[in-house]
């Protein structure tokens, strides 16, 4: 490694080390927790535990960075979380390394997390690092075409699902499901 990478190496590390410092700082001076903003790189296991209601609802929201319907339903969704409140949880599934295998996660992760800075999610995304067939079996995914919406109840039951973009009808019809 020359003296430049090892340099830049080192620079990446404390940016992220001083950029982590300065947010925690921020989120205490404000009384907040921005870390719902996240957007992470997970495996088959990560995603099935993480879409799994935690004692509450859980809309979990199949969506990718290619998809022109699912940046266009990004609002809709954004909304929806809002009404919801603590009342649910969303969680977002990124199919964007089904369309980009030979992309580093990473260089994924960063894209999509672009993606919801810009869009203001207040959702955490996951971003699946596994092939199509292996996602579908993992998580009972019964479409192969995002966006593809699915509300949980608290103890893991499919109360709704919606392929295709979500409607105001079907935000409403929601948001009664999980008793807001």
């Amino acid at each position: 490694m020359s003296w430049i990478e090892g340099l830049r190496r080192r620079l990446a590390t404390w940016d992220a080390q001083a950029a982590s410092a300065t947010l925690a700082g921020f989120e205490a001076r404000h009384g907040l927790d921005l870390r719902s903003r996240r957007v992470v790189v997970a495996s088959l296991d990560a995603a099935r535990r993480a879409l799994h209601p935690d004692g509450r609802p859980l809309v979990e929201h199949h969506w990718a960075s290619w998809c022109e319907p699912c940046l266009d339903e990004l609002d809709v969704i954004e909304r929806l979380a809002e009404r919801l409140g603590t009342r649910a949880d969303v969680v977002g599934v990124s199919w964007d390394r089904l369309d980009s295998a030979d992309e580093a996660p990473e260089t994924t992760r960063a894209r999509v997390a672009d993606l919801a800075l810009r869009h203001g999610l207040s959702w955490p995304t996951l971003v699946l690092d596994t092939d199509a067939e292996a996602l579908f079996a993992a998580l009972s995914v019964p479409v192969r075409t995002v966006p593809f919406t699915r509300v949980l109840d608290a103890d893991g039951g499919v109360l709704r699902t919606v392929q295709g973009p979500l409607s105001a009808a079907d935000v409403d019809d929601i948001t009664q499901l999980v008793g807001v």
